[in-house]
């Protein structure tokens, strides 16, 4: 297959609730799935394009790790160390050959949101000015993007699709 060129580290879980009414339990298990493995498989896979002569990571992060939001500091947390994983790699990584970026997407209409209270998404609606939430093709695209010889001058960026929620 040649050597590996990219990674896109996208897993992630999400836990919503006060923080001071979180398990411990709850907030371990979010750092290891959502910091803890996209630090091992960045690892991993530098060390692969290395010595392949390159390639690009892009670390999939939220903008509640940009803006933070009521009811997920643990969550926000975990993705805003994704973002700040993304720049000290880009500049580690940097001399090798290797990208690393982060796309932070507005709230998507996934499994993991399922549970949400509808009225929390219309609220989110009326206030993108885009009118409308997320789609995961329209992250997809971005780290399509990131992961292309287009993209070969970009690095340490989290680039915010989000419609302008963030703005």
């Amino acid at each position: 297959m040649g050597p590996l060129r990219g990674l896109v580290n996208n897993a992630g879980i999400y836990h919503e609730g006060l923080l001071a009414m979180s398990r411990p339990d709850d907030i371990a298990r979010l750092l290891e799935v959502n910091l803890g493995g996209a630090i091992r498989l960045a690892q991993l896979c530098a060390k692969q394009m290395m010595v392949g002569g390159g390639g690009a990571i892009v670390n999939v992060s939220s903008v509640a790790g940009v803006r933070g939001f009521e009811g997920v500091a643990a969550y926000s947390a975990t993705k805003a160390a994704l973002d700040g994983l993304t720049r000290s790699l880009a500049r580690e990584l940097g001399p090798m050959r290797i990208r690393v970026n982060a796309v932070a997407p507005g709230l998507m209409e996934t499994e993991m949101v399922s549970g949400m209270v509808v009225r929390q998404k219309e609220q989110l609606v009326r206030q993108t000015p885009l009118g409308r939430l997320t789609t995961v093709d329209d992250a997809a695209s971005v780290v399509r993007f990131l992961l292309s010889d287009e993209a070969g001058f970009v690095t340490g960026q989290t680039l915010i699709v989000d419609g302008g929620l963030t703005t």
